[in-house]
C-alpha cells in the first residue's frame, strides 16, 4: 500500500513501483523497483504496488545491522580506556594495600582512609566511558553515526575527509532548477506537469507544485504507471509525464534527476531537479581546511 513502510528485506516477487530508500541510502531519489528488485526494511513505497519475498527480518537486515552497529559502539572501548582498565588492576589492590600498612604502622584511621579516598581511581576510570557516551549520543542526535569510540581518539590525525553528498552537504531535498521547453514554452510545460503531478504524493510532485506559478489545468483519464509514471488527459490532449522509459520514443539524456513530459509522438519538454546545498556547508568546509 502506498506510503507503507516496508517492514522487512526481500526481493520483489510481484509488481512495480518506486521506494524512498532515504533511510538507508540518504539519496532522496525515487529507486524503481520491479521483479527480482532488492527492497530494504524501513524504506517507504511511494507509487505503484509491490508484492514481497521475505529474505531477512529484524536484525538480520541491514536496518538491523545499522542498529546493531550504534549498540556495538557504544560497548567498544577505545584503545586509552582500555589501557587505563589494566591499569586500575593493578593499581586499586596497590592502592588497598598501602592503605592497610599505613594504617598498621600509624593505627591512624583517619589518615587510612584519607589516603583510600584520595588515591580512589573512580574517577579516572569513570571519566572515559562517560565522556565517551556523551560524545555518541551527541553525534547521533545530529545524525553521525560513528562506528567506535576509539575514532575521537585520531580525530587530530585526519589528513583526508570524504562526505557523503545526499542529506551531508544537501538538504535532501529536491527543487526545480531548469525548465527545458521543446514544443511549448516554458511556463506550459512546468503547468502541464504540475497539473498531472498534482495528484501524486513523491517529493518530486511538491517541488514542481511549488515551481509553478500558472493555475493548474484539470485532469481526466488519470492513470498511475507504476515506477514510470503518470498519464492524462488536458484540453484533449493525452499526456505523458514521468521518467524517460515512460516514452516509446528516444529523449534527451541528464544527469540530474529529471520529469519528462510529452504526447505519445512528441516531447514537450524536461523539468530538472537537484538536491538543495545547505546554505552553511561551504562555510563549514573552509573551516575543515582552516584546521588541517
Amino acid at each position: 500500500m502506498l506510503g507503507n513502510v516496508i517492514p522487512v528485506d526481500g526481493s520483489v516477487y510481484e509488481g512495480i513501483g518506486s521506494v524512498d530508500e532515504a533511510s538507508i541510502t540518504g539519496e532522496s531519489n525515487l529507486q524503481q523497483k520491479t521483479v527480482a528488485s532488492q527492497v530494504f526494511m524501513g524504506s517507504i513505497l511511494k507509487e505503484g504496488y509491490l508484492l514481497i519475498r521475505v529474505e531477512r527480518t529484524s536484525d538480520d537486515t541491514v536496518y538491523g545491522q545499522i542498529l546493531d552497529l550504534v549498540e556495538n559502539a557504544q560497548n567498544k572501548k577505545s584503545r586509552v580506556q582500555n589501557f587505563i582498565d589494566r591499569f586500575s588492576q593493578y593499581y586499586t589492590p596497590a592502592v588497598i594495600g598501602i592503605a592497610i600498612v599505613a594504617y598498621l604502622l600509624t593505627q591512624d584511621t583517619r589518615m587510612a582512609l584519607s589516603l583510600l579516598v584520595v588515591s580512589c581511581p573512580c574517577a579516572l576510570v569513570i571519566a572515559i566511558p562517560i565522556a565517551s557516551s556523551v560524545a555518541l549520543s551527541h553525534a547521533l542526535k545530529h545524525h553521525v553515526l560513528i562506528k567506535g569510540v576509539d575514532i575521537f581518539e585520531k580525530l587530530n590525525k585526519i589528513e583526508t575527509i570524504a562526505f557523503d553528498k545526499t542529506g551531508t552537504l544537501t538538504l535532501n531535498t529536491l527543487s526545480v532548477v531548469r525548465v527545458e521547453a521543446h514544443a511549448q514554452s516554458q511556463e506550459t510545460v512546468l503547468q502541464v506537469v504540475a497539473s498531472l503531478e498534482h495528484y501524486s504524493e513523491h517529493v518530486i510532485a511538491s517541488a514542481i507544485l511549488d515551481k509553478n506559478t500558472l493555475p493548474l489545468k484539470e485532469v481526466s483519464d488519470f492513470e498511475v504507471i507504476g515506477g514510470m509514471g503518470v498519464t492524462g488527459t488536458i484540453d484533449g490532449v493525452s499526456y505523458r509525464v514521468g521518467q524517460e522509459n515512460l516514452f516509446s520514443y528516444d529523449v534527451p539524456q541528464v544527469s540530474s534527476s529529471a520529469v519528462y513530459v510529452g504526447t505519445e509522438v512528441e516531447l514537450y519538454g524536461i523539468v530538472i531537479l537537484e538536491d538543495t546545498l545547505r546554505p552553511k556547508h561551504p562555510m563549514h568546509l573552509l573551516n575543515f581546511k582552516t584546521i588541517h
